[in-house]
């Protein structure tokens, strides 16, 4: 058990729990439309327990401010809100989040939204600071551990990350938990970025911040007054030529020094060490043994999985 305390985004607040189109319009042109900077940003879906099954879609889009958090549970709605769609693609304010590349993504394939200027966090860190993440780039850090080594809290996760968010109405543990974690990158992300701003040179926004446009990735365009499409719609018409796709790396990283090579075992070690059973000839009596045992066990039966309620 961690010794931190428990992050709780506003004691005693209470998010916006939206179901419907028409106050999802007026919470959004009330707080979001005109915000300025940037915002959590998280998805939820119904976790499937059958193998091989499709994903369900996405039921609820999280939006943290400073001060507020908004809850789209979008399974209720008839129909996505357009005021909605207009905020994802709004390019002046950022999304920020862990894994959000495939959160875009899965959120055009299942309602057909696109999200510009996302951010990910776990790129972010590790390109601000280098030198608390060392290793492979593309290894992702979990929004619960960025939380618990820039913030000092514990984010709570457990079972509840795979309970029904399709419910109606949601627990109130369902809409603490989504709100902590939209709100939590919220302040990961304000940290992060009070670090680059320390740096001599802050890292490029290219290395961890996209547009993710009809389910696809791609750079962020410079502006440039000569070039720019002339309307909203020229750019998402001009996605395929005019934008280049966009790919989680960063040249500049340091992944640190390789580990050392490993010391050569003596020949009293080798003695001592238990026989690795890969060493046995293919045709020996204790391999035939274990392939028996697998065949068997691929013969039996799956017992079917109890219905979900």
């Amino acid at each position: 058990m961690s010794d931190l305390p428990m992050y709780n985004w506003c004691p005693g607040a209470q998010p916006h729990y939206i179901t419907d189109a028409a106050t999802a319009d007026v919470l959004i042109a009330r707080y979001l439309e005109h915000h300025v900077g940037h915002v959590g940003f998280d998805l939820e879906w119904k976790p499937s327990f059958v193998r091989g099954a499709r994903e369900n879609p996405v039921a609820l889009v999280q939006i943290a401010t400073k001060t507020e958090v908004f809850l789209f549970q979008l399974s209720a709605m008839f129909a996505v809100p357009s005021s909605l769609k207009n905020f994802l693609e709004n390019s002046s304010i950022i999304k920020v989040g862990v894994g959000i590349q495939n959160d875009a993504k899965k959120l055009y394939q299942d309602h057909r939204l696109s999200v510009r200027s996302c951010v990910d966090l776990s790129m972010f860190a590790r390109s601000v600071d280098n030198a608390s993440w060392k290793g492979p780039f593309k290894n992702p850090i979990g929004l619960a551990r960025l939380v618990s080594t820039y913030l000092g809290f514990e984010l709570s996760k457990g079972s509840i990350t795979r309970s029904n968010w399709e419910a109606r109405p949601l627990s109130l543990a369902q809409i603490r938990y989504a709100a902590n974690d939209a709100h939590a990158g919220y302040a990961v992300y304000s940290h992060l970025r009070a670090l680059d701003l320390e740096r001599a040179t802050p890292v490029k926004q290219s290395y961890y911040s996209f547009d993710a446009i009809r389910g696809r990735l791609y750079c962020i365009p410079t502006p440039n007054p000569e070039e720019a499409p002339s309307s909203h719609d020229d750019l998402w018409g001009l996605s395929t030529t005019y934008l280049t796709e966009w790919f989680p790396r960063n040249p500049e990283y340091d992944p640190g020094p390789p580990p050392p090579p490993k010391t050569p075992k003596t020949p009293e070690e080798q003695a001592d060490s238990p026989k690795d059973a890969s060493t046995e000839p293919p045709n020996s009596p204790k391999q035939d043994k274990g392939n028996h045992k697998r065949t068997h066990a691929r013969r039996r039966p799956s017992r079917s999985a109890p219905p979900q309620v």
